[in-house]
């Protein structure tokens, strides 16, 4: 497999996985009505419900920031290897290289 490929399969794992965990904790939280609970006044907030509202803060954060800009920066290197890849010259041992160089002047 060839490195662009593998890292187009990570990237698009670590999409799924964090756009699903986006909607499972957006899920929990309305089902169980913590956000509600979280402004409300006292301690009857069990602390189940008080993790997963943190990490939906985390993982929105990190969806709705990070998450772009990540996609460009890795789309952009695939791309990158891709032309490398593309425009790379195989090497031939019947090949004779006739450029002069600086050393043979």
């Amino acid at each position: 497999m060839k490195p662009w490929h593998k890292l187009l399969l990570q990237s698009v794992a670590e999409l799924v996985a964090l756009v699903t965990l986006h909607a499972i904790l957006i899920r929990v939280l309305v089902q169980t009505n913590a956000v509600s609970a979280i402004f409300a006044a006292g301690d009857h907030l069990p602390f189940a419900s008080a993790a997963v509202a943190v990490a939906f803060i985390v993982i929105r954060l990190l969806t709705v920031l990070a998450l772009p800009g990540m996609i460009l920066v890795r789309l952009g290197f695939i791309l990158w290897a891709a032309i490398a890849e593309r425009d790379r010259v195989p090497a031939s041992p019947n090949r004779i290289d006739t450029k002069a160089t600086v050393h043979d002047q």
